[in-house]
């Protein structure tokens, strides 16, 4: 037996010489107003989706990236990724973009940068969702830390294995509280394309 797409209503009609027609409608139900719980929540998502940015992602890429945020990525893609800063401070030529869970270092001094753009050249995050493939990132125990990178202190240490940049664990009270990626002033001659991976992080 076929099933009907909306509720069947039969409809009676008195003919003349005593007889009758029976007519069936199809028709769908008066729509519901949503509860007012359902209503508040949809409203909330529409505007988060709308006025925020995303949140910091919770992919770390060792020498790579942080969050979608990559060396030598410009200041449109911090913004488009992260957002507007809570605030800026600026040393000599670089100017860090500070955030709730992290802070991201851009300059003009820079082969990659142009006098109308500047690019990044250090990324930091201390949010706790933020890992790496290992699963190192913020809130990791030294015990955690030391079962993938035996070397490193109860301080921290550099995870990068290079000599142009950086992958710093920050450690306090034994847990790391800030993973940083950076790139070494002393290469500030290099210009590379940014790192494929921090497009899908």
């Amino acid at each position: 037996m076929r099933r009907l797409s909306s509720p069947l209503r039969i409809e009676e009609r008195e003919l003349s010489g005593g007889r009758t027609q029976l007519t069936r409608v199809d028709f769908a139900p008066p729509a519901r107003d949503h509860p007012r719980e359902v209503r508040l929540f949809l409203t909330a998502a529409v505007c988060s989706f709308l006025f925020f940015p995303s949140s910091i992602g919770a992919r770390i890429v060792p020498n790579a990236c942080i969050g979608g945020i990559g060396l030598y990525d410009t200041s449109t893609r911090v913004l488009a990724e992260w957002g507007k800063p809570l605030r800026r401070t600026r040393t000599g030529p670089e100017v860090r973009w500070h955030y709730k869970n992290g802070s991201v270092v851009l300059t003009f001094d820079h082969a990659a940068a142009t006098t109308s753009r500047a690019v990044v050249v250090a990324i930091a995050t201390t949010d706790p969702s933020q890992r790496t493939s290992a699963g190192i990132g913020p809130g990791s125990t030294l015990r955690q830390v030391k079962a993938v990178y035996p070397w490193c202190s109860t301080t921290g240490c550099d995870i990068s294995g290079r000599d142009d940049r950086s992958t710093d664990l920050t450690i306090k009270r034994r847990r790391v509280s800030e993973v940083s990626v950076s790139l070494y002033t002393d290469y500030d001659h290099v210009r590379l394309p940014v790192d494929p991976r921090c497009r899908s992080s």
